[in-house]
């Protein structure tokens, strides 16, 4: 990766990090889904020999009726999954937000395009002058060219995602950067029972 693009990346990086009163760095903390009880994972980092973080159903602490029964998923080991599939999840996201978009704005290219038709055949007629057909068709065009240009543009950071080599940049940033990298791309990481990652939701831009 050019020198230039990484140190873009790190100055960006660096204004979203969230640093706790004891200084550690966790990296998902409010961003894991419990999948027992849809309630956030907090952090807690163990102060034995492995120094390992693990994250824990909010209800552990909060005294919502009790434990749900989850137990806890190991920082590291979520990360690596996150490693490897963090590009198919945004392929996936991409696809589906295109796919969405693509409808939407095919349906409203249209509309604006049988009132163009229509404005015309108002104008041919003469039941309007040329100046009002020349503003109206202005404002139309105007509208339909915005259409165009969110057709051609994802409006997600996931198409960010896909176009960066996720692995070659994140071993090469800092502990504090590569929270801020999670929190700046991740809305919410869902996992299931068996502690596997299942759907990644990125933040939309």
């Amino acid at each position: 990766i050019d020198v230039g693009v990484f140190n873009r990346i790190q100055d960006k990086l660096a204004r979203n990090v969230k640093k706790t009163p004891t200084g550690r760095i966790y990296l998902f903390s409010r961003l894991i889904v419990c999948p027992v009880c849809g309630r956030k994972l907090y952090a807690h980092g163990y102060s034995d020999n492995t120094k390992n973080t693990y994250y824990h159903c909010s209800s552990r602490y909060i005294g919502y009726g009790g434990k749900c029964g989850f137990g806890h998923i190991r920082e590291d080991k979520l990360e690596a999954q996150l490693l490897d599939s963090i590009g198919l999840f945004a392929e996936q996201t991409v696809y589906r937000f295109k796919t969405a978009t693509d409808t939407n704005h095919d349906h409203d290219k249209k509309v604006l395009e049988n009132k163009l038709e229509r404005l015309k055949d108002l104008y041919i007629d003469g039941d309007i002058d040329k100046n009002e057909y020349a503003n109206r068709k202005a404002t139309f065009e105007g509208e339909l060219s915005k259409l165009n240009e969110l057709t051609n543009r994802n409006g997600t950071l996931a198409n960010e995602i896909m176009e960066l080599n996720v692995r070659q940049i994140y071993e090469r940033l800092t502990p504090e950067n590569r929270q801020a990298f999670w929190h700046r791309f991740v809305k919410k990481i869902i996992v299931n029972k068996d502690k596997e990652v299942i759907d990644v939701i990125f933040v939309s831009n």
